[in-house]
C-alpha cells in the first residue's frame, strides 16, 4: 500500500477533523494525554496559520490506485521551544495504520527536518502506559526518562541530533 507524506496545509482542517473523530479514545488519550472529544484548539491553529520558520506540521495519506489522497493515516507536528535549539514534537496514527512503519518514518522525517533546522535536540512527552509510543522512541534512539513535572506518569523521550 503506498502512502504520501505531505505538509499539512489550511485546506486540510476538515480531513482533520474527520480523521480525529475516527480514532479511538485510547488513541486520543494517548496522544492528548487526557480524554478529548475534538481537536486542541493549538494544533488547529498551526494547521491554519502554518508558520513554517518555527513548526512543521506533516500529514501522510493512503493513496489509491490512481496516486489520489485516499485515506488520512496521520499526523506529526515538530515546534521549535522557546531556548532555539530544541524542537518538540507529537505524533497520531489512525488505528488501523499503528505498528506498520509508518509512525517510525513521520519521526524520522521529524529529524530530518530538525536537524536541517540547526536544532540539536528533539523531544516528546508519552504517556507513560502508551508501550507502542515508547518502544518506537527507543528503537530510534530516543532516551526515556520521567518529567520533572508529571513524575513517571509521563515519559520525557529525548534525541541529541548531530549534524546533517
Amino acid at each position: 500500500m503506498k502512502t504520501l507524506f505531505r505538509e499539512a496545509v489550511p485546506e486540510d482542517e476538515p480531513v482533520a477533523h474527520d480523521a480525529f473523530h475516527r480514532l479511538s479514545e485510547e488513541t486520543r488519550h494517548n496522544r492528548f494525554m487526557a480524554a478529548v472529544n475534538e481537536i486542541p484548539e493549538d494544533i488547529l491553529d498551526s494547521l491554519r496559520r502554518p508558520e513554517p520558520e518555527r513548526a512543521l506540521f506533516l500529514a501522510c495519506f493512503r493513496l489509491d490506485d490512481a496516486g489520489r489522497e485516499a485515506e488520512p493515516v496521520g499526523a506529526a507536528r515538530l515546534v521549535h521551544a522557546g531556548d532555539g535549539t530544541s524542537g518538540d514534537f507529537g505524533i497520531v496514527l489512525a488505528d488501523a495504520w499503528q505498528r506498520r512503519g509508518i509512525g517510525a518514518r513521520m519521526v524520522r522525517l521529524l529529524i530530518d527536518n530538525a536537524r536541517a533546522r540547526g536544532l540539536a535536540k528533539l523531544r516528546g512527552h508519552v504517556l507513560a502506559t502508551n508501550d507502542g509510543m515508547l518502544g518506537l522512541a527507543r528503537f530510534l534512539g530516543f532516551e526515556v526518562a520521567d518529567s520533572a513535572e508529571e513524575g513517571s506518569r509521563v515519559k520525557v523521550v529525548t534525541k541529541t541530533l548531530s549534524a546533517p
